[in-house]
């Protein structure tokens, strides 16, 4: 859940009206972020394509 709390607040911050403007320096976090995001996302209803 912790992670989810993390993403929730990057996705605060770097949200856009429809865009995501988040930038990590490893491309392991990117992926880590995406899951967490999708996850979060798709639990609050959204159809998110992946």
């Amino acid at each position: 859940m912790n992670s989810h709390v993390n993403a929730a607040d990057t996705l605060k911050r770097d949200l856009y009206v429809d865009n995501v403007l988040s930038s990590f320096a490893h491309e392991m976090a990117t992926l880590t972020y995406f899951r967490e995001v999708f996850d979060l996302m798709t639990t609050a209803g959204f159809n998110l394509p992946s």
